[in-house]
């Protein structure tokens, strides 16, 4: 079903790089059209009192499993084992509760609003261990929390606005992002990233190209 979705359809696209290849065998003219940040809605950055290190993304193996799940125990073992910073995630997916277990305070489900504001207070976020920057990932830089992300796929412009490191230096690069993250938000603009390749801004005019080629008009 999907297949003849795919060969039926007059336009597809692809939203992030990693999918390029299998998009482009399935559709030769596959385009890469970016995950949309609503800038808008996202708040201002306001870090807690306590230094806080987020794992925005959930525990699963849609986002690294146990991958996932060693970076975070280099975390709690790099800045979190002696309460001195707050290092918190979500609960929701299947391995949540392992995650508990390494001493991650678990924030409940809650409504985007409110995910959105908890995401503002944090020093410094750690993005899923796939290579893919997710929408929690862009809207934490869209914030202006740095963001520590490992192993990037290829495919993203080359200017990515994150703390790009291997896996097994996930720990230490969060203790040395936690140094001073307003400095390092300043230096890497986020900001300034996902509202070039992710906002309405930069996506709407491909969006409207695509449905001009479709139903055959001008934009």
């Amino acid at each position: 079903m999907i297949k003849e979705d795919i060969d039926r359809a007059s336009q597809v696209w692809y939203t992030t790089p990693d999918l390029r290849e299998k998009a482009e065998q399935a559709r030769p003219d596959a385009e890469y059209l970016p995950a949309p940040v609503d800038m808008e809605e996202l708040p201002a950055w306001a870090p807690a009192a306590k230094p806080r290190v987020f794992f925005p993304s959930r525990w699963d193996e849609s986002k690294g499993g146990d991958a996932l799940l060693q970076a975070a125990s280099d975390v709690m073992s790099s800045v979190g084992a002696a309460g001195d910073v707050d290092v918190v995630g979500l609960d929701w997916g299947d391995r949540a509760p392992e995650a508990a277990a390494l001493g991650i305070r678990l924030l409940p489900k809650m409504s985007k609003s409110l995910f959105l504001a908890e995401l503002a207070t944090a020093h410094i976020a750690v993005g899923q261990m796939t290579g893919v920057l997710g929408l929690s990932e862009l809207q934490a830089m869209g914030i202006g929390v740095p963001l520590v992300f490992a192993d990037s796929v290829a495919g993203y412009p080359d200017e990515q606005a994150a703390v790009n490191v291997a896996r097994s230096d996930i720990g230490p690069a969060v203790c040395d992002s936690l140094a001073d993250p307003e400095a390092l938000s300043r230096k890497l603009d986020g900001r300034t990233y996902v509202s070039k390749f992710h906002g309405a801004a930069a996506l709407l005019p491909r969006l409207d190209a695509g449905y001009a080629k479709v139903l055959g008009v001008g934009v």
